[in-house]
């Protein structure tokens, strides 16, 4: 598995304008591994000007040029490649800003990538030892583009990197150190309101967890932030409420979706017919607390849920399987030990019976000897 290191200049959009950096800066060691450097440029105009990201507001049709410096402090040159992503929510309800959505949604008609491009002589460059170089990106943006909110960034990595590799639970690793200066597109002005939808349910494996995953979409232009979800499965026919899945404080990007799992945790997947229960809101302070609940019934077949039960790695053994395994476990120690103690004393009762029977006829022997003694003693005289 290969796993990217972001070093993110801008991770969260939480609060409405506000823009929140994780690891702005890399730990020292990191910085002596990675020995280079991406940082934003202000750019004109800014909604923002203190903000760690590019805060642009802009018209439709307008067009905006961004640029950022690399920092090379090593004693080589460096060639470091980049490109513009389109942010996306993902199943942990974060947003990610430094890969390619998996899927994407309808309502997105206009992409951050789509319409954000790098300087020709900027998507690869080389960067001498000790030096900075400056690049450069342009925005224009569609004369057609709904108000709101469009959301990505700018993704820089350095080539040749040096991997190292590392192994966790058996899961290989490769750590790469990588930048995503984040970039914010408000068109004239924040969206009035958001609008959530459950586009469906699934089921499978989540992080090779079971699990059934509830499909929720924003299908606004805009970043909705302290995001509640609470999801309930009950069975179809008696109403009883068999898994639940409560996370507070999510948040999605614009026009994006993702699959909100609930675990079985250590429960087996069962064939049969059931009701999704979803409950969200919102206290985004962007607008007034916003609320939605949806239901929808599905089914599971016995061949999907076999699938998932085999296919399953890191869900815990139910406690119920794992006390008969302890009894198993317990039940086989004593009797081995019964058996092993068994062999032991029969052996031991062997070696007593045939040390006996030698010393018996050792014995005989010594009579005998003694007897035959007696008989020529009285044959001499």
């Amino acid at each position: 598995m290969k796993k990217i290191i972001s070093i993110m200049i801008l991770a969260l959009l939480l609060l409405g304008r506000n823009v929140y950096a994780e690891n702005s800066e890399a730990t020292i060691q990191q910085k002596a591994e990675v020995s280079y450097s991406v940082k934003k440029i202000k750019a004109a105009n800014e909604i923002n000007e203190t903000s760690s990201f590019y805060d642009l507001g802009v018209t439709k049709g307008e067009n905006k040029e961004i640029q950022a410096i690399i920092a090379n402090s090593s004693n080589q040159p460096i060639y470091v490649k980049s490109q513009i992503f389109t942010a996306f929510t993902n199943e942990n309800g974060t947003i990610t800003y430094n890969a390619k959505p998996k899927s994407i949604s309808k309502s997105l008609k206009f992409k951050l990538s789509d319409f954000a491009t790098i300087e020709a002589s900027d998507k690869r460059i080389e960067v001498p030892p000790h030096s900075e170089k400056t690049v450069t990106a342009f925005i224009d943006v569609p004369k057609d583009v709904p108000d709101g909110v469009m959301l990505g960034a700018w993704y820089f990595e350095k080539e040749n990197q040096v991997v190292e590799n590392k192994e966790e639970q058996g899961i290989g690793i490769a750590n790469k150190y990588s930048y995503s200066l984040a970039i914010k597109v408000t068109v004239n002005q924040e969206i009035e309101k958001p609008e959530l939808k459950l586009k469906g349910v699934t089921t499978g494996l989540s992080n090779y967890r079971k699990a059934i995953q509830a499909t929720i979409e924003n299908e606004s232009p805009g970043i909705i932030s302290k995001l509640t979800v609470n999801a309930q499965i009950l069975n179809e026919k008696n109403g009883e409420l068999l898994y639940e899945r409560k996370q507070e404080d999510m948040i999605m990007a614009p026009n994006s979706n993702f699959s909100y799992p609930i675990f079985l945790k250590d429960q087996e997947m069962k064939p049969g017919d059931y009701v999704l229960n979803v409950e969200a809101s919102t206290n985004d302070p962007k607008w007034p607390s916003q609320n939605w609940s949806w239901s929808q019934k599905f089914s599971i077949t016995k061949e999907k849920a076999q699938q998932i039960n085999q296919d399953a790695l890191n869900d815990n053994v139910s406690s119920e399987n794992n006390n008969n395994l302890v009894l198993i476990g317990v039940l086989f120690l004593i009797v081995s030990g019964l058996v092993t103690l068994f062999v032991l004393i029969r052996n031991n009762q062997k070696k007593k019976r045939k040390k006996l029977k030698m010393m018996a006829k050792r014995k005989k022997r010594e009579e005998t000897k003694l007897k035959q003694k007696r008989l020529s003693k009285r044959q001499d005289k």
